[in-house]
């Protein structure tokens, strides 16, 4: 991978473009290599130990790789940063609803195609690190200042790694002093961005407003007073919708279509009640990336859309993106462009009847089982899914939602919940539980019911079933 890196990333390495832009070379190069010098069963030891080597014997590994490439001194040091990346990265690609935390291999693991090594490859040198309380977003990383109270982003220091975005890093951050430790940070790391953001204040101050859903993890505090804006939300474990689907073609038993129309009614009708309020409020970044998926102590697998207020802002921006970046996005469930309508492909503002678009793009996904799936015109689709159990009014209702006329979509989400409901077929006892496993040992989760009131926040644990 360090070979196939300095290879085709030169320019990144330079700094001078993202890694992301070269990354579909990087790819097919790393898996020429490994398919010419190592066997499968290699393939996975090699995986376990950059998944479980302590952080000294990967940066010796590291050092040793250096050495052997020769590596010019210039891009050392940005090559050490990148591959240092890779465990993360790996862990974070093996999250899914048996192993949240990714730190096991599947059985079935393997890597057949070049596409697949896109899950795994870094799109970026992370800015920040364990253990740092950020101040600054220069261009070199950010520092920790002790004994010093950041003004930005008051004592929250940066614990795990949640994700990484193209403007943003995601980090779990603790302050032992506060009742509401641990929280979520979404910290903005585009220079270009984080000069601008105050712009966006007044739009996201309406979300900090809102009552708080079930099915909707809220927005609870904007950070602008510092250098770093960034976004605070309530901590919640789970893995996100691509991980789930990924966890499927990993040999877990996939949902059928009756257990997929209640994954999407239960989406549709949490996103319905910002659609239903007295001044309507689009999500607009409904998509696999956003929405997560939280094993329950009672058995049941918890649906929770996230995200709030960040996807309305930037979900017009469709910049132009090297094959490498599509490629990848599309993979990891967060190419915005797969989920947008036409409307909002033609800069139309944002309503409800594009969240109820990209709810359908998901039901088409799920039912395909494959997060880089696209929707076309042709229906023929449909026929293999009926021969599995879709129904011919859900099968109608996906088409409706997918439909370039938005009078012709369900109007929002509570329409479509409603619509969902009248077409479901006659369910079998078995159609309300989805298979998981943990630790080897097979347990039936049903999809969990949301209480028909709004309520408070409350970890999925401890929530109520719907009466």
């Amino acid at each position: 991978m360090a070979a196939a890196v300095h290879r085709h990333s030169e320019a990144a390495l330079a700094r001078l473009v993202p890694f992301e832009t070269s990354l579909y070379e990087v790819a097919r190069e790393t898996h020429r290599r490994v398919q010419a010098f190592l066997p499968p069963n290699d393939l996975r030891a090699a995986f376990r130990e950059l998944l479980f080597s302590p952080s000294s014997t990967l940066n010796f590994l590291i050092d040793e790789t250096l050495e052997i490439l020769q590596i010019e001194e210039e891009f050392r040091e940005t090559l050490q940063a990148y591959l240092n990346t890779l465990p993360i990265t790996a862990h974070h690609a093996l999250r899914r609803p048996s192993d949240i935390h990714g730190q096991s291999l599947p059985e079935s693991f393997s890597i057949d195609q070049p596409e697949q090594w896109l899950l795994y490859l870094p799109e970026r040198i992370l800015q920040y690190q364990f253990g740092d309380v950020p101040v600054l977003v220069p261009e070199q990383r950010p520092f920790l200042q002790k004994g010093i109270r950041p003004k930005g982003i008051d004592w929250w220091t940066l614990k795990v790694l949640r994700g990484i975005g193209p403007c943003a890093e995601i980090w779990e951050a603790v302050d032992e002093t506060r009742t509401d430790s641990p929280t979520i940070l979404k910290l903005v790391t585009d220079a270009e961005l984080a000069q601008d953001f105050y712009r966006h204040v007044p739009k996201l101050k309406r979300f900090l407003e809102l009552e708080e859903f079930h099915g909707i993890i809220p927005l609870r505090s904007i950070y602008t007073a510092g250098d770093v804006p960034c976004l605070e939300y309530p901590e919640l474990s789970g893995v996100d919708l691509a991980g789930f689907m990924r966890d499927t073609q990993w040999g877990r038993t996939p949902p059928n279509p009756t257990q997929i129309a209640q994954i999407i009614r239960r989406l549709a009708k949490v996103v319905g009640r910002l659609h239903r309020l007295s001044q309507p409020i689009a999500h607009g970044g409904i998509k696999p990336s956003n929405i997560l998926v939280c094993p329950t102590d009672e058995g049941t697998l918890s649906f929770w859309i996230t995200d709030l207020g960040w996807s309305s802002l930037f979900c017009q921006c469709n910049p132009r993106l090297e094959l490498s970046q599509v490629v990848r996005r599309s993979l990891k469930g967060s190419y915005q462009p797969l989920y947008s309508s036409p409307q909002l492909k033609q800069g139309h503002p944002l309503s409800p009847s594009d969240d109820v678009y990209a709810l359908g793009v998901l039901w088409y996904q799920l039912l395909e089982n494959n997060p880089t799936a696209r929707p076309g015109n042709d229906p023929s689709w449909a026929y293999e899914h009926r021969r599995n159990g879709l129904s011919d009014g859900h099968a109608r209702l996906i088409m409706d939602c997918l439909s370039e006329d938005p009078k012709q979509r369900p109007r929002d989400g509570i329409e479509l919940s409603d619509l969902i409901k009248i077409n479901m077929p006659s369910m079998k006892a078995s159609d309300s539980s989805v298979s998981n496993q943990f630790n080897n040992t097979s347990k039936s989760h049903r999809i969990e019911s949301e209480p028909e009131a709004p309520r408070l926040f409350v970890k999925p644990i401890k929530m109520d079933r719907e009466s």
